[in-house]
């Protein structure tokens, strides 16, 4: 017996209502606010996808979004990371994240409860532990608050030098040799301390960046996230 065949007009109208089937089955699905993690494993081993695979990929769709860093002069001046555990600490693997900060950062830091929220906190230096959908989040904040500092008074006197410069020019007060007399000191002394701020904080950050990302593994390995 031969295989059925489908004209053109056939198979417009197949694809047209398997369209219309799909469309009427998003709906439904959101309708029912989206599927749980059973269901799309239970998919997903029918589509011979394992089930560890498929619950690391909803791991990660729940990540948070990359957080916004604090910057000067458009170069960011702070390090974050975000991580999700895939459960709740217990009291005793807050300690023991503690004792590993510590251990790191060699600082005792305080350590404060709110709730379901703790933190540790040295100075600019900030890990927070809060509650998400999947159990727990850890939040690693830091900022080099010297950086700030330098760049924030350099600026300052760079705009103070060309004010020096620019009210000179408008009063005819001053030859353009005293302008610069008064003016390239205070320039120098503003280009120096912006770049004092700048030049350590590529080392500095990287630094940072490594400590959060060993720390956020051994979490993770702890909660058996990925």
């Amino acid at each position: 017996m031969s295989e059925r065949r489908f004209t053109d007009d056939e198979v417009a109208r197949i694809f047209s209502r398997a369209t219309e089937v799909q469309r009427e089955s998003s709906k439904t699905l959101t309708r029912n606010e989206g599927m749980t993690l059973a269901e799309l494993q239970a998919i997903g081993q029918e589509a011979g996808i394992s089930a560890e695979l498929v619950a690391r990929a909803a791991r990660e769709v729940d990540q948070p979004a990359p957080p916004k860093l604090p910057a000067m002069l458009g170069i960011p001046i702070g390090v974050a990371q975000d991580v999700e555990l895939g459960r709740k600490l217990t009291d005793d693997e807050w300690e023991h994240l503690v004792v590993r900060l510590r251990e790191t950062f060699h600082a005792r830091g305080k350590v404060e409860t709110h709730g379901s929220f703790r933190q540790w906190t040295n100075g600019n230096l900030q890990v927070l532990l809060e509650p998400s959908r999947s159990g727990h989040r850890l939040r690693f904040r830091t900022l080099k608050g010297e950086t700030r500092g330098f760049v924030a008074a350099g600026v300052s006197m760079l705009a103070a030098s060309s004010i020096i410069v620019l009210a000179g020019s408008l009063t005819g007060t001053m030859q353009l040799a005293e302008m610069i007399a008064s003016s390239l000191p205070i320039m120098l002394g503003g280009v120096g301390m912006t770049l004092a701020g700048l030049v350590r904080l590529p080392r500095w950050r990287r630094e940072r960046e490594t400590q959060f990302e060993r720390l956020a593994s051994e979490m993770l390995e702890i909660t058996g996230g990925d």
